[in-house]
This record gives C-alpha cells, sequence and structure tokens, in this order.
C-alpha cells in the first residue's frame, strides 16, 4: 500500500516540513514529495519501491485509463509528474537529515503547525526545495532513466504556468542534451518578454538539431496568421515545409478558420488529433478542433459536448482567451449556463490583464487585438443581458459589471491610440 499525505504549505514552515519528511522515513522506507500547485503538496510513502514515474513512462498508466479523470487535475502523462515532483528518495534523505521526528507523546504536527496560515508560500517552497529536486541536479535518473521518454519543452512550460521560472531555468542548466537546454531557454525568455533572445534561443536549437520539431513550431507560432498570405516570408514557409502533420495541418487550420471554412477544417480534424497533449502546437489544436465544432448546424448539441471535452483538457495546461471563448459558447449550445458565467469572467480577466500589461510595459496593443476584444466583449454582454442566461444570477451580474467595465477601457484605450 501506500501512504499518502495532502497539505497546504501556509500551515507549516520550514522545520515542520523537514520533522515531516523525517516522521515519515522512520516509518516508511520510501519516501518522496510533489508540489503540483502552488501551495499544495503531497507526500507519498510505501513499504515498496516508488518508481511512479518509470511505471508511468513504461505503461501510460494510470493515465491512459481515465484520461479525463486526471486531465481534470492537470495529469496527462508522466511529463506532469516528473514537473510535479520536487524531491525523490535521495533528495528527502537530505532534506530530512536530523530533524526531529514527531511522535504521539511529541507530536510536532499538532502543536507547531502555522494555524494563522502564515507558513510557506510559493517563493518560500521554490528556494527551499531547490537544492533537493532531481529535475535540476544534473546526472540526476530522470537524465540516465527517462530522458528519452519525456518532452522537455512541455515540462519547462508547465513550470513556467505554475510560477516556478527559476526552477525552468535551471532545468535548462542541468538539461545533458543542448537541443533540449536552447529549446528551454527560449521558453524562458519568452515569459520573461525577452522575444528576440528567445528567437536566437530557437534557432539555435533548431540548428543543434534540426529534426527538434517543437523549436521549429515555435519560431513560427507569432507568425500563424500570415502563414497562408503572401506575407509569410521564405524563412518562414521552409520552416512550415519541415513540420511534422500535425503542426503543418495547425498552419492550414489557421487559414480555414480566417476564412469560416469550417468544412476544410473539420476535414483535417483526423490529423490534428494526432497530436500529443506535449506538443507545442497542442492548444492550437484543440483550439481548431473546437472552433469547427462550435459552428455546426447538425446535431449541434453532440459537437459541443466534443468540444466541450476537448477544451477542459486544453485549458489548465494553455488557458487563453480564445479556449475560454470556445468555452463559453460550447456551454452556451449545452445550457450550462455557470459555464458560461464563468468562461465569461476567465475572458473578462484576460482582456483586463493584457490592458494592464500594454500600459506598464509602454508596448502599444495592435489594433486587431482591441477589435477582437471590443467583440469578445461585448458577446459578453449581450449574452448576460438578454433572457437566455441560466446560472448563478449574483455572479451573472457581477460578470456583467466587470465586462461593462473593461470594455469602458479597451475603447478608451483605443480612443488614446487612434
Amino acid at each position: 500500500g501506500v501512504f499518502v499525505q495532502w497539505m497546504n504549505s501556509e500551515f507549516v514552515d520550514e522545520p515542520l516540513l523537514r520533522t515531516l519528511a523525517a516522521t515519515l522515513l522512520a516509518e516508511f522506507p520510501h519516501v518522496r514529495l510533489y508540489h503540483p500547485a502552488s501551495q499544495v503538496l503531497m507526500f507519498l510513502a510505501s513499504e515498496e519501491l516508488l518508481d511512479v514515474e518509470l511505471q508511468a513512462a513504461r505503461s501510460g498508466q494510470p493515465f491512459t485509463a481515465n484520461i479525463m479523470h486526471y486531465s481534470r487535475m492537470g495529469m496527462n502523462g508522466v511529463e506532469d509528474l516528473v514537473a510535479a515532483l520536487t524531491m525523490d528518495q535521495e533528495g528527502i534523505e537530505a532534506f530530512a537529515a536530523d530533524a526531529p521526528i514527531s511522535t504521539d507523546d511529541n507530536n510536532l504536527m499538532a502543536t507547531q503547525s502555522r494555524s494563522l496560515a502564515d507558513g510557506l508560500y510559493l517563493n518560500d517552497l521554490n528556494s527551499l526545495f531547490r537544492p533537493y529536486d532531481p529535475l535540476t541536479r544534473r546526472g540526476s535518473w530522470i537524465y540516465t532513466r527517462l530522458v528519452d521518454d519525456l518532452n522537455f519543452g512541455y515540462i519547462a512550460q508547465r513550470l513556467i504556468n505554475m510560477g516556478q521560472q527559476a526552477r525552468a531555468a535551471a532545468l535548462a542548466d542541468a538539461h545533458p542534451r543542448n537541443t533540449n537546454k536552447l529549446l528551454i531557454y527560449g521558453l524562458v525568455y519568452a515569459a520573461a518578454g525577452q522575444l528576440e533572445r528567445m528567437k536566437t534561443a530557437y534557432e539555435a536549437a533548431l540548428a543543434a538539431d534540426p529534426s527538434n520539431a517543437q523549436a521549429r513550431y515555435l519560431l513560427i507560432r507569432d507568425q500563424l496568421a500570415t502563414l497562408n498570405t503572401d506575407a509569410a516570408s521564405e524563412v518562414s514557409r521552409a520552416l512550415v515545409d519541415g513540420l511534422p502533420a500535425p503542426a503543418a495541418a495547425v498552419v492550414d487550420g489557421w487559414g480555414y478558420g480566417a476564412t469560416r471554412d469550417y468544412s476544410a477544417l473539420a476535414q483535417l480534424d483526423t490529423v490534428l488529433g494526432r497530436s500529443r497533449v506535449t506538443d507545442a502546437w497542442y492548444p492550437e489544436v484543440v483550439r481548431l478542433r473546437a472552433e469547427w465544432r462550435t459552428n455546426v448546424s447538425t446535431d449541434p448539441e453532440r459537437y459541443a459536448f466534443d468540444a466541450r471535452r476537448l477544451i477542459d483538457r486544453a485549458i489548465l495546461l494553455a488557458p487563453s482567451q480564445d479556449l475560454y471563448l470556445l468555452r463559453a459558447v460550447s456551454a452556451i449550445v449545452l445550457k450550462d449556463g455557470d459555464a458560461v458565467i464563468e468562461s465569461s469572467r476567465y475572458i473578462t480577466y484576460f482582456i483586463q490583464n493584457d490592458l494592464q500589461q500594454a500600459d506598464q510595459q509602454g508596448v502599444p496593443l495592435r489594433s486587431r487585438d482591441m477589435l477582437k476584444m471590443s467583440q469578445n466583449l461585448n458577446a459578453i454582454i449581450a449574452h448576460l443581458e438578454s433572457d437566455l442566461v441560466d446560472g448563478d444570477p449574483t455572479r451573472a451580474a457581477a460578470v456583467l459589471s466587470a465586462a461593462k467595465e473593461a470594455l469602458e477601457q479597451v475603447e478608451a484605450y483605443a480612443a488614446v491610440e487612434n
């Protein structure tokens, strides 16, 4: 059997966390620690050897047994386990060394817990775990036994999405393969808004290994809107020619989506569906597959349900305004008012955040981006003001108010730019 201990790190401090690790090691020979979300920690302990990641890499289990169940938790495969693993056996033993043990007679977990929730937060955890992390430890078993089984670009992006940019950079430093190292640096630069350094890193990753499809796609990702037009450069076209079929279908799909040729877009679905969740182009695959499904006239509920399943798997990995918009559209078809309201709330949040970043960085938004913001907010407002709204009326009113405020901000921003 396996013992599992979940906890919120806000209720422990460093000494108490070390005590818990030492106490578990006193009881079980095999212990490891996972950090799957911001302040969430999970200890795993067992009498038997814990080769969780190696077993998942070999068999795909437990993920393939219930894909939707695990994907709703942001767990799609072994990469997600590796990203969440923050201490293996070697790390736990070093971390717990010389720490006192909690006992029934001296229950430190009860007497020294941080009852005011003023314990460890994300930055504290990132700093605390760094010396014990197998993902950033050169020559660890991850690099000797799993290096060929993992998509490290996906892992790095997951870390960045979880606010662990420094860990992603340390992953690049530790990685033994130059093409992966450069790809990860590119993702770190992208997250920091250093676009020239990002491009240079992706180009170097592709030069180091011309078969690195992730780097090839990332070099053209920001040009998807122009790759089917005369504005595409010869360099970009050459990059597209070398893409694997599912990624190349993303490029074609963008063209069909721009002309609203949903029938042609649907014809690409089989090829798009061969993408892996770890592929850099997977979020765009989901957007395209959901887009045509939310624009059918025959059996719309069935297709909307399919779109919703696709979106809900991708949205935890790569939340975006586009995916939430499609989620809202599918929810309207399915008459799921609460999902419409919450999706609308996220769309509004993304727009407000984009406006704030543009203001802070002094980088003007493109006119087409402002037009898209305006259209999305007007659609949200029109729906929430209509008689079709279902779901929590208090939440609907709050989102409606936020959407109107965001629309005023967009209009004011557009007036200044013009």
